[in-house]
């Protein structure tokens, strides 16, 4: 996932979802009874795929397909993260702060060793330096830690949003360079 780029599936990436049968492909009925597709359904043959009366090559199989950028819920279970972790903002705000985030199970497996001998009610004090939407505070609960004490510099408002909304006990302490100041303390 990466917050990158423009237009659609940019960021996200595009998906390809196939149908043998274009007349089972969910559809709209129109007030005049006629089917209209939510999604173009595009025809993939002998390697090309034709999108506005342009050919492409694309290496999927010969078929009709269903092209779509992915919703927010496959980009939450993409950085393993809980479905609806970032509800709190719109979709936009949430493909980017999933994409700036970091997979949660990966950093899970990195802290499992490194606090493998801590006691899962021992307080522990956490600074995190450029927080984004939390993933750490979610990472510490996930593994069983009980008294934790998570200390977040972020700017964004909706990474912010997104971190208060599920850990409203994170202390948030906005820019980052504060800590540049000689009367600077935790």
């Amino acid at each position: 996932i990466s917050t990158h780029g423009g237009g659609k599936g940019s960021n996200t990436g595009l998906y390809a979802v196939t149908t043998d049968n274009i007349e089972t492909v969910e559809c709209e009925i129109t007030t005049d009874g006629s089917r209209k597709n939510a999604n173009p359904i595009y025809e993939v043959k002998d390697g090309k795929i034709t999108i506005k009366n342009k050919k492409y090559p694309i290496k999927l199989p010969d078929g009709y397909y269903i092209i779509r950028k992915l919703t927010v819920k496959e980009c939450c279970r993409l950085q393993t993260m809980p479905d609806d972790y970032c509800r709190a903002v719109s979709n936009s705000q949430a493909y980017k702060g999933l994409g700036n985030g970091w997979t949660a199970e990966a950093i899970i497996h990195i802290l499992s060793n490194a606090l493998k001998n801590v006691p899962k009610d021992e307080k522990i004090v956490v600074l995190s330096m450029y927080d984004g939407i939390g993933t750490g505070r979610y990472c510490l609960d996930k593994m069983g830690f009980t008294n934790v004490e998570y200390h977040a510099y972020e700017i964004d408002k909706y990474a912010i949003k997104v971190a208060m909304s599920n850990y409203p006990d994170i202390i948030q302490y906005g820019d980052a360079f504060a800590l540049r100041n000689d009367n600077w303390s935790l």
